[in-house]
């Protein structure tokens, strides 16, 4: 009796130990799992953050994540240098005569594998690389992730909007600096890398962009309009968005027809 009853405690000890340890395996997965999420979420609306600091505080300059923070520009914490398990790192390329402004941004997992497998970068381009390196760092020539594509459709409209605060950030930049207070096509701000390259064809996570510009006069000033459209109304989008020389984000659902400038501004 005794040794059946021995025999059944050490089966259960058993498979109690192994469900605890599956059970710690199942949580340091998950924990990694969402650290890289919130590394992607977080760094991928840093292009539009940066080319919005270039236009506006940084007077031709990308900025440091300090100084993005400061301008309110990105999430609290990424100030740091140090969040959600990964380390992140910058650097900034000055503008010169004949050299474009340019960063570059990589995080990195503080303790791999624990806190995350992938590391990460992004620069001007406004791509986003990663890969597991074994807690290397990332670089460009790694695999591209489409941070849209791993949400869905519903986060379409997000990277939209980031888009959209690059765009204004490089036509104020090509207007202060190579298009003598005129603005340009998507093709003039791409030549000059003031705009990701994939935006250049203006097609991009399931939305169609159309920029509209008129040349300064003596009587009047340069402006542009660029409109942003969902491609399939109701699959790759639902909000219609507009942003003018003004720098105001503006969208509401329009059945699939452009917004303008009399549509309400947008927080998100």
């Amino acid at each position: 009796m005794h040794r059946k009853l021995l025999a059944i405690l050490t089966v259960f000890s058993a498979l109690l130990i192994a469900s605890v340890a599956i059970n710690i395996n199942a949580q340091t997965l998950d924990a990694r799992h969402f650290g890289e999420r919130f590394v992607i979420k977080a760094i991928t609306p840093l292009p539009g953050a940066e080319y919005t600091y270039l236009s506006t505080y940084g007077n031709g300059n990308f900025g440091t994540l300090s100084q993005l923070y400061q301008a309110r520009l990105i999430y609290p914490g990424l100030e740091s240098g140090k969040k959600y398990g990964y380390s992140f790192a910058m650097s900034l390329t000055p503008f010169s005569p004949g050299v474009s402004a340019s960063f570059r941004l990589t995080a990195t997992p503080i303790r791999y594998p624990k806190s995350g497998r992938r590391s990460f970068y992004i620069d001007t381009n406004g791509e986003l690389h990663g890969a597991d390196k074994n807690g290397m760092v990332a670089t460009a020539s790694d695999p591209y992730i489409d941070s849209c594509a791993l949400y869905g459709a519903a986060d379409n409209e997000k990277c939209t909007i980031a888009d959209l605060q690059q765009l204004h950030g490089g036509e104020t930049a090509y207007a202060a600096t190579y298009g003598f207070n005129n603005y340009g096509t998507l093709g003039q701000l791409s030549e000059y890398s003031l705009i990701q390259p994939r935006l250049v064809d203006g097609i991009e996570h399931g939305y169609s962009f159309t920029v509209i510009t008129t040349v300064q006069t003596q009587q009047t000033p340069a402006t542009f309009k660029i409109y942003a459209t969902p491609l399939t109304y109701g699959v790759t989008g639902i909000r219609s968005f507009f942003i003018d020389t003004e720098g105001i984000i503006r969208g509401a659902d329009k059945n699939g027809l452009p917004a303008d400038e009399n549509d309400p501004p947008i927080n998100n």
